[in-house]
C-alpha cells in the first residue's frame, strides 16, 4: 500500500497546543490553522504572565509563542521561565 493511502491509527493522539501572541488577530488565525490540523488548542494568552499561570493546568505538549512579545518577558524569557518552573513543553518560536 502506498504511504499516501495509509490511514493514521485511530489511537494516535495529537499534540495539545498552547498559543501565546500579543496580536489577537494573529492568535485567532494561528488557532484556526492548528485546529485545521486537528490538534487541540488548550489555551491562548496575549501576555506571558497569563500563559505562565495557565500552562501548568492545561499541560500542553507544545507552546507556540511569538518571539517578540510586547511585555516584561519576550518569547525566550517565557521559555526560560517555563523550563525553570519545570513545565515541560516543547516551545516553538514564531517570528
Amino acid at each position: 500500500m502506498p504511504f499516501s493511502d495509509r490511514l493514521e491509527p485511530p489511537d494516535r493522539r495529537r499534540a495539545a497546543i498552547y498559543v501565546v501572541d500579543d496580536d489577537p488577530a494573529f492568535a485567532r488565525a494561528l488557532v484556526r490553522q492548528v485546529e485545521a490540523l486537528r490538534s487541540p488548542v488548550v489555551g491562548v494568552a496575549a501576555r506571558p504572565d497569563d500563559a505562565l499561570r495557565e500552562i501548568p493546568a492545561t499541560r500542553p505538549d507544545v507552546v507556540l509563542t511569538d518571539l517578540d512579545l510586547r511585555a516584561d518577558l519576550d518569547g525566550i524569557g517565557l521559555a526560560g521561565e517555563l523550563r525553570r518552573r519545570g513545565d515541560l513543553a516543547a516551545v516553538v518560536f514564531l517570528t
